[in-house]
């Protein structure tokens, strides 16, 4: 079985899985997702909140790419910054992370993508939970 965090568990909770769609607002899942990450690196050991300021505790990696991408943002600054300043951050980049997860997933069997026609023209991709993932424990 895959290995799941935070952000993969959040996006699997916002998940309409009738609809295909997301039920969270984007704003809600954009800075949810920003904060899984951040909360996922922080059990993770990888960042801690030193006088207001996130800085990486460890050179380590981590066995997923995401969150090795986005703790090499941190890592990588120039200088540290607050919680908010990489919650905004990070929230900027919401298209590209709920992509990786959604491949993640998909790739890994839990999602499935359909492609579905608007109008007869239009295509749309919903996604679902495979059917052999419904017991799965979040």
């Amino acid at each position: 079985m895959t290995d799941l965090n935070l952000a993969d568990k959040l996006l699997l909770l916002a998940l309409d899985d009738g609809k295909g769609t997301f039920t969270a607002q984007p704003f809600a899942l954009t800075y949810g997702m920003a904060g899984a990450i951040l909360l996922e690196l922080s059990l993770q050991e990888q960042i801690k909140i030193v006088d207001k300021k996130v800085v990486v505790n460890t050179r380590s990696r981590i066995n997923y790419p995401l969150l090795n991408k986005y703790l090499d943002v941190i890592r990588n600054s120039k200088k540290e910054h607050s919680l908010k300043y990489l919650l905004q951050k990070l929230g900027s980049k919401q298209r590209t992370i709920k992509n990786e997860i959604l491949d993640k997933l998909i790739a890994s069997g839990i999602l499935v993508k359909k492609e579905k026609k608007v109008f007869w023209v239009f295509n749309n991709d919903v996604i679902h939970k495979h059917v052999k993932t419904n017991s799965l424990l979040i």
